[in-house]
């Protein structure tokens, strides 16, 4: 029998804790990455303020983007929507949980559990190891 992907008890709280908060009627799970807190250079901060046209803020966003990637840490975080805002086909129940996310992610996480813990959330390998599949 094929393993599935799975979500420890620690993870479930955790996201069910932030489904109570969301304020959402019918809150929904995703997964995703992020990184820590950006701070906008002097460039960045003359076009968020509109002192550059819309051209010039796609290409100064794109600078920025390319010269911070190399030092970018993300990290897997856990994204609450309400469910009306997803596919209806890819939502789906893990764990008591509802997460909207594709067949061909769930195949692709199918060794690995979502947990929860002082480092956020983690994928585990069914040894405990922590892994990042991406």
């Amino acid at each position: 029998m094929a393993k599935s992907f799975e979500v420890s008890a620690q993870a479930v709280a955790e996201i069910k804790r932030r489904f109570a908060q969301s304020g959402h009627q019918d809150p929904i799970a995703t997964l995703g990455q992020t990184t820590g807190p950006l701070h906008a250079g002097p460039e960045l901060q003359d076009a968020i303020r509109g002192e550059v046209g819309s051209e010039d803020l796609i290409a100064i966003g794109r600078r920025e983007f390319e010269n911070r990637l190399p030092n970018l840490e993300f990290h897997l975080a856990v994204f609450v929507y309400d469910s009306s805002e997803c596919d209806p086909t890819d939502i789906v129940e893990i764990s008591g949980v509802r997460f909207a996310m594709r067949q061909a992610m769930r195949d692709a996480l199918s060794d690995l559990s979502l947990d929860f813990g002082p480092e956020g959330f983690v994928f585990r390998a069914p040894d405990g190891s922590i892994r990042n599949p991406f």
